[in-house]
């Protein structure tokens, strides 16, 4: 099911979450600040394109950049960023957007 995400204004990640994030993932974006890698999740949230894939698993949204391997994980409901980094080929099982697909399947149950 494809989601129409225009309408979600994110706010963020939830609680406490965004220095684990940035802490984990920032580097992967090069040399950025953590407002910067905010930054970053919250417009590539509303990006669209060609080059974007998206699915939502429950009450999550999944996007992926073809062209960046950018992976973000939203909650939907909440308007949370649940996850934003780089895929590392090195680190892929099926493929980025599988791999996220799967993880969000796990958030769910």
């Amino acid at each position: 099911m494809v989601h129409n995400d225009c309408d979600i204004i994110w706010k963020g990640f939830s609680k406490g979450e965004l220095n684990v994030h940035f802490l984990k993932h920032g580097a992967e974006f090069g040399e950025i600040t953590q407002s910067q890698y905010l930054k970053l999740a919250k417009g590539f949230a509303s990006e669209a394109g060609e080059h974007i894939e998206q699915q939502t698993v429950g009450k999550f949204l999944i996007k992926y950049n073809k062209n960046t391997q950018d992976i973000l994980v939203g909650r939907m409901d909440l308007r949370e960023i649940r996850t934003f980094y780089r895929a590392n080929p090195a680190m892929t099982k099926i493929n980025p957007f599988q791999d996220a697909l799967d993880f969000a399947a796990t958030l769910t149950k």
